[in-house]
């Protein structure tokens, strides 16, 4: 995997970090539905994007900022999860 497509990878996970209000891969993993070994292996393959596209339009969120960072202008830039399930 090239140079920029991890960085688009990483860029992609931290807003769906914001998104998700957690800090670490184990947390962000669980949202997922995924176990941290499977989120690290998808992640270094290059396959993550595909469980998060899923998730995030299972959470209804903005798919233009989660993965490309870009803001429509009467949109808010982040619908940020209301409370994460504990």
């Amino acid at each position: 995997m090239s140079t920029e497509n991890q960085e688009k990878i990483e860029s992609t996970i931290l807003r769906v970090k914001l998104s998700a209000r957690v800090n670490t891969d184990k947390d962000l993993a669980e949202i997922l539905g995924t176990s941290r070994f499977s989120f690290n292996n998808m992640k270094r393959r290059g396959t993550i994007l595909n469980t998060i596209f899923k998730w995030a339009m299972k959470e209804n969120l903005d798919l233009n900022w989660l993965f490309y960072g870009d803001i429509q202008e009467d949109e808010k830039p982040v619908k940020v999860l209301k409370e994460r399930k504990e």
